[in-house]
């Protein structure tokens, strides 16, 4: 029996349909087509054509009668017929609509035997995880975190592509090369370690590094790295999900720095507090210790004078001190408000110079005072009070730290801008501490490095704030041992009338005191200290008024209730009980028009308008002297009168 029939009568043990066929070769060995020899099924079930009966039939008139073209293992089939050998083939059968595994062999020159193996199933399982496969692909793809896959030794096997976007390569160029080379080489072997240690430890874990992109773009990156395992529940591969987490690190160092920064402020406003308590109490110690001298009868009129001079400065000295704490405690919690108003600026840096000029003369004498400002007058709008603070502050700054040489103040026409400037020849600042010296509670025995020149350390820290609100900026350039220059602006906001200015002008003249009252007034003290009673009752000993006092409110109003002969009242704003704001507005809630000035300790900002839309004509600060207080009686009484 030859090789043929031999395997045609094996392939009927066979599980899976088999075929076997001839090739029809021509002169010049070539196959020209095939005879199908046999089967070990029924012809029909094989899913090749409609036609059941193929058996002695060539395989050119199947085709040609099936009209649906060849099949593909068999026309590539003829080398195997006449050399012999075996091949596989993924074939889909169009009449059954399933896939086989076709394996096809030569037993014997020139025959050919086909294995048809159903592998429908597999696959279509094969296709399912391909779709899987591209959709998670597809999901990874879109994820904006960097996600990876890696081995061991931190071999890249899949990226997505967030992670070529964040380095700036394609796939094909990653894949291959090593994490490791994203990674600063001072942290390789930490992560290393951390890798190889997954397989022990089987847990997750993070790890974060800078990494240097082109271009000198540096990064935080941060990853979470987890094990992959295989059947034999042995480390196979490693997972990898990163993101950017720059933003992240420089908020966190931003922190740092801003608790750096409160913990220096903090050490700064508890030295101040410190200085400022030493402030307080030696002009207290002052007041009170001269105070009592004054009681010594044996004391000539002289040294009385001078204990009596004493005593006033450091009376200044003290309240200078207390505003300055109460506009910085108004300036920390947001209530500093901005008067505008029209200013003459030659006016009022004249005033500043004439108000400056005996304080350096009798306390400075080998320092000279001097002025420069231009002769054209301007007028802008601006706030009075603030501006005044700020040439202050920078007054008493320069005069504190230069013993000898000059002071010069004055400003100049910048643009759209007036810049002002107090230079001095003093002892300058440190390069150290420059940037720091409108810094809040910094101290000035610190900047100035002489423990001599003390401070509260809130004056240049005050004069910043007041700048920013007046819409302008302030800066200081010094040298140690040459002295300091420091620089505002302020923007040269012009009215928009020049009558407003005439018109103020005038206003002004007539507020002016002239000739006292003949006729003695009554005027009410309402005043619950009754220190600050006895000093304004003192006051009127030598005025052409008569003083009667009430204090609390509801005395107040008993006694202007029942006495019509009162001319002016005096009215405290912080009283027992009924406040003196009230008091005021229930006065002229009753139709009157008396003239009420308003007197309060407070001094903020702020209170003067509370005190106007209550109903008062004018207000005062305490402490007030006894000329001011005068020409304010003087000034509502004659208008009253008018």
């Amino acid at each position: 029996m030859n090789t043929h029939h031999f395997f045609e009568k094996l392939i009927k043990f066979s599980p899976h349909p088999c075929l076997c066929y001839k090739a029809i070769v021509d002169e010049a060995g070539k196959a020209v087509d095939f005879v199908f020899t046999g089967t070990n099924v029924d012809p029909g079930q094989l899913p090749l054509f409609a036609e059941s009966d193929i058996i002695d039939k060539r395989y050119s008139e199947l085709v040609q009668l099936s009209r649906n073209g060849g099949v593909s293992w068999i026309n590539e089939s003829g080398d195997l017929a006449v050399k012999g050998g075996q091949k596989h083939f993924e074939w889909h059968s169009d009449a059954t609509g399933k896939w086989y595994k076709v394996t096809v062999y030569s037993p014997e020159n020139p025959y050919v035997v086909a294995v048809l193996e159903d592998v429908t199933e597999y696959v279509a399982g094969i296709r399912a995880l391909e779709k899987t496969k591209d959709f998670f692909e597809s999901l990874v793809n879109t994820q904006e975190e960097m996600v990876c896959r890696l081995e061991p030794d931190t071999t890249l096997t899949f990226v997505n592509q967030a992670y070529c976007k964040t380095v700036g390569r394609s796939c094909d160029e990653v894949l291959g090369q090593k994490l490791l080379a994203l990674v600063p080489e001072s942290e390789h072997q930490y992560l290393v370690h951390k890798l190889k240690a997954l397989e022990i430890t089987r847990l997750p874990f993070i790890f974060d590094h800078k990494m240097v992109l082109d271009g000198d773009n540096e990064r935080w990156i941060e990853w979470s790295f987890s094990p992959v395992w295989n059947k034999r529940k042995r480390l196979a591969a490693i997972q990898g999900v990163a993101r950017d987490v720059t933003s992240q690190k420089l908020a966190e160092a931003e922190l740092i720095r801003a608790k750096e920064k409160a913990l220096e402020s903090d050490r700064f406003k508890s030295a101040s507090i410190a200085n400022m308590s030493h402030e307080i109490r030696t002009p207290m110690s002052g007041i009170l210790g001269f105070a009592e001298l004054l009681k010594d009868p044996a004391i000539g009129p002289e040294q009385q004078e001078k204990f009596i001079n004493i005593i006033e400065q450091s009376g200044h000295h003290m309240l200078n001190l207390i505003n300055s704490i109460i506009d910085i405690s108004k300036i920390e919690s947001g209530q500093m408000d901005v008067n505008f108003s029209r200013l003459d600026i030659n006016e009022e840096v004249m005033a500043m110079y004439e108000f400056f000029l005996p304080q350096f003369q009798l306390e400075k004498e080998e320092v000279t005072l001097d002025l420069r400002i231009p002769d054209e007058t301007r007028v802008v709008i601006s706030d009075r009070h603030k501006l005044k603070s700020i040439l202050t502050n920078l007054l008493n700054n320069a005069l504190k730290y230069t013993s000898e040489g000059r002071v010069e103040m004055g400003y100049r026409k910048k643009g759209r801008w007036l810049e002002f400037y107090v230079k001095d020849t003093g002892i300058g600042i440190k390069e150290e501490f420059a940037e720091h010296v409108f810094d809040r509670f910094f101290q000035a025995d610190t900047v100035a490095s002489k423990g001599d020149n003390e401070g509260s350390g809130l004056g240049l820290s005050i004069t910043k704030a007041f700048v920013g609100m007046l819409g302008g900026k302030v800066w200081v350039k010094s040298k140690p041992g040459k002295g300091s220059a420091f620089y505002f602006t302020i923007p040269d906001k012009q009215p928009f009338s020049e009558t407003m200015k005439k018109e103020e002008k005038t206003a002004d003249k007539s507020a002016q005191p002239k000739a006292r009252q003949p006729k003695e007034s009554v005027i009410l003290l309402v005043e619950d200290d009754k220190y600050s009673a006895e000093l304004f009752s003192v006051y009127a000993q030598d005025w052409p008024y008569k003083m009667i006092h009430a204090a609390t409110g509801q005395e107040a109003m008993e006694k202007f209730k029942n006495m019509p002969q009162i001319d002016l009242i005096l009215m405290d704003v912080k009283l027992p009980g009924i406040s003196g704001l009230e008091v005021t507005r229930q006065i002229r809630e009753m139709g009157s028009a008396i003239p009420i000035i308003a007197q309060s300790a407070h001094a903020i900002e702020g209170d003067k308008e509370k005190a106007f839309r209550a109903g008062c004509n004018d207000y005062i600060s305490k402490p007030v002297s006894k000329s001011a207080l005068l020409a304010c009686i003087d000034r509502n009484l004659r208008a009253h009168k008018n």
